[in-house]
């Protein structure tokens, strides 16, 4: 099963570096949209093994989150998630939700 995670992130560099290498780690696809960083978002992430999408001015979540599952559906994803680029969402959470969508079949 295709399993994109869209990653929507603003000047978080920081931390986007570590999302990625955890959503690789459970052999799922990452998705970055840097939505207008002015630090090195779009660079980390590509480093890291990440597609990435650029805005190049700030749209807002919604918009990054928009373009990404687009994109996402476009590569033939079957099933996008969302973690956040700042990390405040842990991939280890990831599993629980699947599991909860198979068992929902």
């Amino acid at each position: 099963m295709k399993i994109v995670v869209v990653i929507p992130g603003y000047n978080v560099a920081s931390t986007v570096g570590q999302v990625v290498d955890d959503v690789l780690a459970n052999g799922w696809i990452p998705l970055v949209v840097d939505d207008g960083s002015k630090d090195q978002t779009a660079e980390v992430s590509k480093q890291h093994g990440a597609t990435v999408l650029v805005h190049t001015a700030n749209q807002g979540k919604g918009k990054g989150l928009r373009d990404g599952f687009d994109r996402a559906l476009a590569d033939g994803a079957q099933i996008v998630v969302v973690l956040d680029g700042d990390g405040q969402h842990l991939a280890k959470d990831v599993p629980g939700l699947l599991g909860a969508l198979e068992a929902k079949d």
